[in-house]
């Protein structure tokens, strides 16, 4: 059985417009321009180039979460997206994993963060999802929006 994960895909393009704005309001304007959306099937998000230098980018991938920050330690990336971000560090280019909780909106420089990698299923979907996942700490995450209690 196939899941259907157009409902998680739909909410999400949402929240991510939320995050971005967040974002994009506490980056340095000296140092970044405009954060553009990437295609559906980009590895990120987000891109902005450089103003210094145009060969220099960010990219950003954001991650919303259907819960508080404080459920878990820890935040579970598909680790084909770090393998992929590490590629992009490794070329002198920056990436930020954004998350965006009920609670809050956080971020973290991928090239400072520590992880670990494993196996985890997910079933949240109605079906077991089993993947290769990075566990990436929340503890080394910056809150940038402390969103009000509904």
């Amino acid at each position: 059985m196939k899941v259907d994960t157009k409902k998680d895909y739909d909410w999400g393009i949402q929240q991510e417009e939320v995050a971005i704005k967040a974002f994009e309001a506490n980056a340095d304007k000296n140092e970044w321009g405009e954060f553009k959306k990437l295609g559906k099937f980009s590895h990120f998000d987000y891109c902005s180039v450089s103003t210094n230098n145009k060969h220099k980018l960010t990219f950003i991938e954001i991650k919303s979460r259907r819960c508080k920050r404080e459920m878990y330690d820890d935040t579970i990336v598909p680790s084909v997206k770090i393998q992929k971000a590490l590629e992009l560090v490794n070329d002198r280019n920056k990436v930020y994993l954004i998350l965006n909780f009920e609670d809050e909106i956080c971020f973290t420089d991928l090239v400072k963060a520590e992880m670990k990698f494993g196996y985890n299923a997910r079933t949240d979907r109605g079906k077991v999802e089993l993947g290769h996942y990075a566990f990436i700490p929340l503890r080394q995450f910056t809150t940038i929006v402390k969103k009000e209690k509904k």
